[in-house]
């Protein structure tokens, strides 16, 4: 169920009622009871899938508690991996590593009977398998097992971040469903907004941006490659608007009933640095590869040589985590190699600014920087957007060897992703909206300015961005990241 349905509102409204009229005591029977009628109408047919993952994960943890012996830790504690990390493997990778295989035994003239049933994934199974890991992996570290069952299944399965995030920790979560929050009107109002403008970034941004992007990389050969490289731009705004509104409709709908959520996005196309931009796009996956993949691999403790090893393991793990295909991979690895020529220039790139007398801190270099940020994400992008490699490759191709920058090629190009001169102004002042809004200057419309200013001002921008989802908006469906 898409958070931008009528079904979804009407259910939420529904939730929002009966939350807030029943005994403190029951909150939690009526979040579980909420997010699990979500679940099974989202996709009823993979419910045991969470279900089996809950199970196995509590037992697992009140083993891990019962016994003070390492060795038998680790056998509940690889009993609840091995369950909840086999069913992720299972549903989600299982024809790609047989046609994985299947392309290897070819190199021996050795066939194998094609993969033909296509699993159906159960939605957001990525979010909370990585989210149950890490509660058992903290319960083997000395952390106290949630014994109610009850309110340790709303953990893992909390209807607004169970189909694309954020991945929460169990301490922040547990202890506000142990003991919610009395009802604020201040505080749901700004959980209004932060819903209202995470549906604004995903229905008047990147859905309306979706339709031409996909016009260029569903026939990249149909298209010039004028027309292509616009489509690359344009998709990195599209995943960024598309997975950061979602986040933010998963804050509200969370602060509409008194939970906070973590934050998941921070302006990370006005970073300096790929390392700056991995500690603002997806705030919650990269803190748990950090805190489970990249430190216990030895993080930075080891000598270079191994950072960079570790840097490009933890992001070829990212890539994986993302999707079973050799696109994900490579994108995941090509922001491992940008981090570690980041790391391994650092030295000589300051060196360079000192030998040229120029600033760090100046506007113009941090524009520059950041200009240098969002050219190499989108590069990447291509990776994970592209059906698969051949496309990825063909595409880039064309972009490089098939470029015009006259005035009737730049009109041709726009023409043939689909835009007119209305849909072009419309589009483009949307996204200079949406960009504003999050630098300093766009505060004041989005963002801090929610959180300082008055009550009649936040209802004024509620107004705005109904106004602007009724007459704005594209019904694109699902988002980017239900898939993951």
């Amino acid at each position: 169920m898409s958070f931008t349905s009528l079904a979804f509102i009407l259910f939420f409204v529904i939730l929002f009622a009966l939350y807030w009229c029943c005994p403190t005591k029951y909150k939690w029977a009526v979040l579980l009871l909420g997010s699990c009628w979500f679940y099974y109408n989202s996709i009823g047919a993979y419910f045991p899938a969470i279900a089996a993952t809950t199970v196995g994960a509590y037992f697992a943890a009140l083993g891990m508690e019962r016994y003070a012996q390492a060795q038998q830790k680790r056998r509940y504690l690889f009993a609840g991996i091995l369950l909840t990390a086999g069913l992720l493997l299972f549903f989600k990778y299982t024809a790609f590593l047989w046609e994985s295989v299947g392309a290897f035994l070819q190199l021996f003239s050795i066939s194998l009977s094609p993969f033909t049933k296509r699993l159906l994934q159960p939605i957001g199974i990525s979010f909370y398998t990585l989210q149950t890991l890490s509660y058992l992996i903290e319960v083997y570290r000395g952390r106290k097992a949630e014994h109610h069952f009850g309110i340790f299944a709303l953990y893992i399965g909390f209807f607004p971040q169970l189909v694309s995030g954020p991945i929460g920790s169990s301490d922040s979560l547990l202890p506000q469903y142990h003991a919610p929050r009395p009802f604020c009107a201040e505080y749901a109002l700004q959980g209004a907004v932060t819903f209202l403008w995470g549906a604004f970034k995903k229905m008047c941004i990147a859905d309306r941006v979706a339709y031409y992007v996909d016009n260029a990389y569903n026939v990249p050969e149909g298209v010039s490659g004028l027309s292509l490289l616009v489509a690359v731009l344009l998709y990195s705004i599209q995943i960024y608007a598309d997975f950061s509104g979602y986040s933010d409709m998963a804050l509200g709908s969370a602060q509409l009933l008194g939970i906070d959520l973590v934050q998941n996005f921070k302006t990370p196309y006005f970073a300096y640095s790929i390392k700056e931009f991995w500690s603002r796009w997806h705030i919650s996956l990269s803190t748990w590869l950090k805190k489970y993949i990249y430190i216990p691999l030895g993080g930075n403790r080891k000598g270079s040589f191994r950072t960079y090893v570790n840097l490009f393991i933890t992001f070829l793990f990212s890539g994986l985590w993302h999707g079973a295909n050799f696109t994900f991979l490579i994108w995941g690895g090509l922001h491992g190699i940008y981090q570690i020529i980041g790391r391994a220039t650092q030295n000589w790139r300051n060196k360079l600014y000192k030998s040229l007398h120029i600033s760090q801190t100046s506007g113009l270099v941090h524009i520059w920087k950041s200009l240098c940020v969002f050219m190499l994400a989108s590069f990447a992008w291509v990776f994970f957007r592209a059906e698969n490699v051949t496309s990825a490759f063909f595409i880039l191709h064309k972009i490089a060897t098939d470029m015009s920058f006259s005035v009737q090629s730049i009109k041709d190009a726009f023409v043939l992703m689909g835009f007119d001169v209305t849909s072009l102004l419309t589009t483009f002042g949307l996204i200079t909206f949406g960009f504003l809004c999050d630098l300093g200057i766009g505060q004041k419309i989005g963002g801090t300015w929610i959180l300082q200013h008055k009550r009649l001002s936040r209802i004024a921008l509620c107004y705005i961005l109904i106004f602007s989802l009724f007459f704005f908006s594209y019904s694109g469906g699902i988002g980017i990241y239900f898939a993951f």
